[in-house]
């Protein structure tokens, strides 16, 4: 009985298992017989199948709160946390966007109440946590402001990760009641 060894080269990133074959051959002088001329060895048992598995889990991303998201108009800004879950190796990456509800009055309109986003989110390999801002848009002449938009997840890669089942949410644009005793 001979063993092979054969090394495999390990990352971080995901990447679907992967498979190779062995196969033996007649014993021959490598340098009088390259590999093309050699010969296979006869039977059922000359030939395997390698399956690497990737052991790589890029992980899921994520909205970090479940309710509803509140800001504050006078903050100027929605601070919304994303988060990468079972999983931090190799690179991950996914779309955001917010988006108008409706024309309601309580729908918070884009280029009104915030400035309309669309962008792209990079996790790093060990990066479990991202923050999105997004502008709010300043309307002193509103004493009370209540106006909801959403903002939605897409088209995460590597293949290997995930995205969370509930991968929009909503931002509800609040006064400050501090700020409006004052």
């Amino acid at each position: 009985m001979k063993s092979v060894s054969i090394t495999i080269n390990d990352d971080d990133n995901w990447e679907p298992d992967e498979d190779f074959w062995i196969q033996l051959y007649e014993p021959s002088d490598p340098k009088s017989c390259p590999i093309a001329q050699a010969v296979p060895l006869e039977g059922g048992d000359t030939k395997t199948v390698v399956t690497i598995i990737d052991d790589d889990k890029p992980g899921s991303i994520a909205f970090e709160e479940t309710k509803p998201i509140k800001a504050i108009a006078s903050n100027g800004k929605a601070e919304i946390k994303i988060i990468r879950k079972n999983g931090s190796d190799g690179i991950v990456t996914v779309d955001y966007e917010t988006v108008q509800l409706d024309d309601s009055a309580h729908t918070a309109t884009a280029g009104l109440d915030y400035v309309h986003t669309k962008d792209k989110l990079t996790f790093d390999r060990g990066e479990i946590e991202k923050t999105i801002e997004i502008t709010i848009l300043d309307r002193p002449d509103e004493d009370l402001r209540d106006e909801t938009f959403g903002i939605q997840l897409s088209n995460i890669t590597p293949d290997g990760a995930k995205l969370s089942k509930k991968s929009f949410h909503l931002v509800n644009i609040v006064t400050d009641a501090e700020s409006k005793k004052k």
